[in-house]
């Protein structure tokens, strides 16, 4: 098994042990994003949109709910109706993390007015690069051509996003680190 598939496994097993997407779902339609959701973890990090048109509202009993449940510890929260950050959703973000597995995950929960709105901060070449992503048409080269180059990046601590690491190898079909390499200078 790979190092991936270990910590996706494990992130699985955190979200089934702790029930959070059983009790963020009382509060409104969840949705599971990132790097979890294409099964191409390198790092402990999971993303999670709650959609309720009542944001404000919801974001404070969801807090309420985590601090009474005492599993996560609270990292950090924002309120991001003001959309001060361009690439980031409007309405509520919630920083947590745990300790699971001898691993400390981090779990990114955000809160929206609808779920459409994770989509409304890509151009449309991202969401069907996303949409991509979430299906099952991956092919196994792309994957692992996708991991190597998300550990490449880890290890040289490159200013990148996995987004570009995703779009380099599903658009640009880069397949090693040199490429990887002559893409992000002929881009800087």
């Amino acid at each position: 098994m790979s190092e991936s598939e270990i910590l996706h496994n494990q992130a699985e097993n955190l979200l089934k042990e702790s029930k959070l997407i059983e009790k963020l779902s009382i509060f409104g339609k969840v949705k599971i994003s990132g790097s979890f959701s294409y099964n191409l973890m390198t790092q402990p990090d999971i993303d999670i949109y709650v959609a309720n048109i009542n944001v404000k509202e919801t974001f404070k009993d969801i807090l309420m709910s985590i601090v009474d449940d005492e599993i996560f510890k609270f990292g950090v929260f924002q309120n991001l109706l003001k959309k001060t950050k361009p690439n980031l959703p409007y309405g509520f973000y919630i920083g947590l993390n745990k300790k699971f597995d001898d691993v400390k995950f981090n779990v990114d929960v955000w809160v929206v007015n609808d779920l459409d709105e994770i989509y409304n901060k890509y151009p449309k070449k991202e969401v069907a690069l996303i949409n991509y992503l979430e299906s099952e048409n991956v092919t196994k080269q792309e994957r692992e051509v996708i991991l190597r180059l998300k550990k490449y990046k880890q290890d040289m601590n490159l200013p990148l996003k996995s987004f570009q690491i995703y779009d380099a190898v599903i658009n640009h079909k880069i397949s090693t680190t040199d490429d990887l390499d002559k893409l992000i200078l002929a881009n800087s």
